[in-house]
């Protein structure tokens, strides 16, 4: 884990890792749309941010909570939302559909004993649009 304190354009804008796991925000709320920016491209699938009083900042929500944007987004206790990075959506002729639909769930996360056998998939993928 690491900790940057201070400006955070400046302290984000060198230095990033690969791939960013969580974000918290917690700061100036009219920074949230650029810091998002800022290392968007590093946010791994499954990516967590934490913004804190996002409220104050309509347009990081607008941003987050717009599928087409490759998030899923809700709000979480008094003043924060919870996001999760989806990544972009492939898009198949006029349909958007979400990479991680199609992921291959573990034999556990079927809710049987690791090792079991999965069941056949009856749901068709999600659709996003």
């Amino acid at each position: 884990m690491e900790l940057r304190e201070g400006d955070a354009l400046k302290t984000l804008a060198l230095g990033l890792p690969a791939q960013v796991d969580l974000l918290l925000l917690d700061g100036a709320k009219a920074l949230y749309p650029d810091i998002l920016r800022l290392i968007e491209d590093r946010l791994r699938p499954g990516a967590l941010i934490v913004a804190d009083d996002a409220d104050d900042s309509p347009e990081y929500l607008a941003r987050v909570r717009a599928p087409r944007n490759g998030y899923l987004s809700t709000p979480f206790a008094v003043d924060v939302e919870l996001s999760v990075r989806v990544g972009r959506s492939e898009v198949r002729g006029r349909v958007k559909v979400n990479p991680l639909a199609s992921r291959t769930p573990r034999p556990h996360e079927n809710g049987g004993p690791p090792g079991s056998p999965r069941p056949p998939c009856r749901s068709p993928p999600r659709v996003w649009g």
